[in-house]
């Protein structure tokens, strides 16, 4: 089974189930987090390019307050062009090198 969320670009990204065990068994600060993550998706600060594999794309945004302090959520989207889904998403001190595809313009 798995969940669509639609991402800021308007595509469908799918949630499933074996990623969420991922993130569950690798990443346990992520448990209960689903929310966060749609989060990102839909309102991201940043969106980058993957150095290492240029069809992952980052999405990131700072939470003030998370489980593990004041850090940047990033939820890694792999875009295959007709199928985009969650690789993994893990709190992080700052934002991968790379280049952008999207940034948030504050108004």
């Amino acid at each position: 089974m798995h969940r669509e969320i639609e991402d800021i670009f308007g595509r469908k990204v799918r949630f499933t189930d074996e990623r969420k065990k991922h993130l569950e068994e690798d990443h346990p600060e992520m448990k209960d987090s689903e929310d966060l993550i749609i989060n990102t998706l839909q309102e991201p600060e940043e969106v980058k390019f993957s150095r290492s594999d240029k069809t992952v794309e980052l999405f990131y945004k700072f939470f003030q307050t998370s489980i593990v302090g004041a850090k940047y959520l990033c939820v890694a989207v792999k875009n295959l062009i007709t199928d985009y889904f969650i690789i993994t998403a893990y709190y992080t001190d700052k934002k991968k090198k790379g280049d952008s595809k999207w940034i948030k313009v504050e108004k």
